[in-house]
């Protein structure tokens, strides 16, 4: 097994202990985190390896998850060595128009009426991609709210804002904002979608 003793998976015999092992990893990400240290998993092809927890420290720390065979490992631990964290305690906020509303978001990231996302990225690298969804609230949603003629709205205002510690441990902020324009040309908008931002949410 990949984990014996502190932490180990492989003698959680029910859920309450298997819920003390996630928690122990979980204090052990954010320790980590709040440190400016990145976790990184390594998994052997064909050993058992509880990945669906285990890949929490990484997504807290912003670390990768590699699942190997053993004789490609040394490739694979030049590869994560390669990538320099760039920053610490990175935490992003995404407000977006109320006319919106996020989508595929865990609860607890989102404000009440779900146009604020805020996700805490841990250490990131170069190669750190962030990715959301959004959709359009229902009709019946924006009858009610009553705050805007939805026919005149020409453009939608959104805005990230990005916190975090640098190599130097100077406190950062960068807020980025931009105006999108409106459209019914379905057509048109498949044109321009940029696939690559499209593939890469796909597989987060």
């Amino acid at each position: 097994m990949a984990n014996v003793r502190l932490g180990a998976y492989d003698e959680a015999s029910n859920e309450q202990e298997i819920a003390k092992v996630n928690e122990f990893y979980e204090k052990i990400g954010q320790l980590a985190s709040a440190n400016g240290v990145t976790v990184n998993i390594v998994s052997i092809e064909g050993d058992e390896c509880n990945l669906d927890s285990l890949s929490r420290l990484a997504e807290v720390t912003g670390g990768n998850v590699e699942r190997v065979n053993p004789d490609t490992i040394t490739a694979n631990f030049a590869n994560i060595l390669s990538q320099p964290v760039i920053a610490t305690n990175v935490t992003t906020k995404v407000k977006i128009h109320k006319a919106l509303h996020f989508r595929n978001e865990l609860p607890e990231n989102l404000n009440e009426d779900r146009t604020l996302m805020v996700r805490e990225l841990g250490n990131v690298t170069q190669e750190n991609d962030f990715t959301f969804e959004y959709a359009l609230r229902p009709l019946l949603e924006l009858v009610e709210m009553d705050e805007f003629d939805l026919t005149k709205i020409t453009h939608v205002p959104f805005q990230a804002q990005i916190s975090y510690t640098g190599l130097d441990g100077g406190k950062y902020l960068r807020v980025i904002t931009q105006l999108k324009e409106v459209s019914n040309n379905r057509a048109e908008l498949e044109q321009k979608a940029n696939y690559n931002i499209i593939s890469s949410n796909a597989v987060q």
